[in-house]
């Protein structure tokens, strides 16, 4: 019995046809190319400063203590809130400001806003003025964490584990290695 052989051209006809439907499929989804591993990496440096900084300021725990002559409920009190205000700003910036503005857009703006507030922060004449700059610095918090790592979805698929892990990554070398650097400088 003769087995019928495909015609080479049909063959060949067919996987391209599979081919263009295979990228009609995948159009829009990310590709690990261009500017994806700088985008990883800079969310990276993103977690390490933003985490290191709120880090560096529980080792000068003491310091502010002394400086504003508070309790330490009072100044433990100035965690606490920036914690709540991340919590609560990450929750409306995924679930309403995303709808409405680009995550650059969002994560340039809470950059800025976290850069000022930094600044403004070592000025503060009194424990009141600190502990807003601190819930405005945690507003700001909850979009430096949430855009960030969001961004790797619009570039990673294949790897999107790996490049997830190594942006988050900053939150634990953060830890390692900001209470160390802070108190080699103070």
């Amino acid at each position: 019995m003769k087995v019928k052989q495909p015609k080479a051209n049909n063959h060949k006809t067919e996987v391209v046809t599979s081919q263009e439907e295979m990228d009609r499929e995948n159009e829009g989804v990310p590709m690990e190319r261009g500017w994806s591993w700088v985008i990883a990496i800079i969310s990276f440096l993103d977690m390490f400063v933003v985490v290191g900084y709120t880090r560096s300021l529980s080792v000068l725990f003491v310091d502010i203590v002394q400086a504003f002559q508070e309790t330490n409920t009072v100044i433990s009190l100035m965690f606490t809130v920036h914690s709540l205000a991340g919590s609560i700003s990450s929750v409306m910036i995924s679930n309403i400001v995303m709808k409405r503005f680009d995550v650059r857009t969002i994560t340039v703006f809470c950059a800025m806003i976290n850069g000022v507030a930094s600044i403004l922060v070592s000025f503060a004449p009194n424990i009141v003025i600190f502990l807003l700059l601190f819930i405005v610095k945690g507003v700001a918090f909850g979009g430096l964490i949430l855009c960030p790592l969001s961004m790797i979805g619009f570039y990673f698929n294949k790897r999107r584990a790996m490049a997830s892990s190594l942006g988050s990554a900053g939150f634990c070398v953060a830890y390692i290695a900001f209470p160390p650097l802070t108190e080699i400088l103070r």
